[in-house]
């Protein structure tokens, strides 16, 4: 997993498929970030899928628990954007599951092919 900031953009792209260790690792790489996206202020994520979207269940349910644990600690994006082209295996199927992960914490998202346009779309969020 790749993961950047720019501006009050988290940017993060991952190849899958997912299992839960991928995505614990995934959290941990995240962590070191923290601290500066919550210097930002408000801010928010696109999270862009490459290869595959596919994902064990176990690895959704992880995701959930480690976004509501962000939530909690106070670490909360204003929204999150997936971007999913065409060429993602499973992305059609996963995105929901995705976004209900994050809509559990009260976080809104939405599905791009393009991540210009995604980031677009959580810039004028953040506002």
């Amino acid at each position: 997993m790749d993961i950047q900031v720019s501006g009050r953009l988290n940017i993060l792209e991952a190849r899958g498929p997912f299992n839960k260790e991928l995505v614990v690792a995934g959290d941990a790489a995240q962590e070191s970030l923290d601290a500066v996206l919550n210097a930002q202020g408000r801010w928010g994520t696109v999270l862009v899928f490459k290869d595959s979207a596919l994902a064990s269940p176990e690895a959704v349910a992880e995701i959930a628990n480690i976004v509501k644990r962000r939530v909690d600690k106070g670490i909360r994006p204003v929204a999150i954007a997936l971007v999913v082209g065409p060429d993602v295996e499973g992305g059609a199927i996963m995105q929901s599951h995705y976004l209900a992960a994050y809509a559990k914490a009260g976080i809104p998202g939405q599905v791009f092919d393009d991540v210009e346009k995604a980031k677009a779309w959580v810039l004028q969020a953040i506002g």
